[in-house]
């Protein structure tokens, strides 16, 4: 009980200790940067500035590193951001990008969207090579609706090379235009996948060569 006690006691004082230092600076540590290419150091250094958060000469006690973290992760491009400090008296900040799932085009706008919904504005500096939906989206039917279907073509390297676009034209009729020309194809509502695309190959190895389609 006497050493819990004293471990403890000297666990608060060593925190006490390190808040009353002065930040040195900040790293940025961004955990999944292989996965697409929306953000850099630079950018991640350039949206502090922007948001006002210079922590560098200030006390840790003094910085509110929720706040920062909240902040940061209003930002489209990120899936989220913890902000810890680190033994160098630094500031470390750890994000992780975005990571699209598919790619949306909605009359003149076009942006990505991940795996929980969120959008990041589609621009000429970044590319993913995901899933292309078109269609147009309200608070009534939103692109996360298709995200299962994205999932489930990008899940397979056959269906990759298959599918060319999902079309939505309503709740109950999804298009898929294949990269095959000439035709699209009424899948209905966006599930029930494995049945679907089961007999749309069937359809495409045993009817269509029988009938001298392909």
């Amino acid at each position: 009980t006497v050493l819990l006690t004293a471990l403890i006691a000297t666990g608060i004082w060593a925190d006490n200790e390190a808040k009353q230092q002065e930040c040195r600076g900040i790293s940025v540590v961004i955990e999944n940067a292989d996965s697409s290419s929306f953000i850099t150091k630079e950018n991640i250094m350039r949206e502090l500035n922007n948001l006002g958060i210079h922590p560098e000469g200030r006390r840790f006690s003094q910085i509110n590193t929720l706040d920062i973290e909240q902040q940061l992760n209003k930002i489209d491009f990120l899936e989220n951001a913890e902000c810890v400090m680190v033994n160098n008296s630094r500031l470390e900040i750890r994000v992780a990008q975005i990571v699209p799932v598919m790619r949306v085009f909605d009359g003149n706008s076009s942006y990505y969207v991940n795996g929980s919904g969120k959008r990041i504005v589609a621009n000429s500096l970044f590319h993913n090579d995901v899933p292309v939906v078109s269609g147009h989206f309200d608070a009534n039917y939103s692109p996360a609706r298709l995200i299962p279907l994205a999932r489930y073509v990008e899940s397979s390297a056959e269906l990759r090379k298959f599918v060319s676009m999902i079309n939505v034209v309503d709740s109950n009729n999804v298009f898929i235009v294949p990269s095959i020309m000439g035709h699209v194809i009424n899948i209905g509502r966006p599930e029930a996948f494995d049945n679907k695309f089961a007999k749309l190959k069937e359809f495409y190895t045993k009817v269509m060569p029988d009938k001298g389609w392909m």
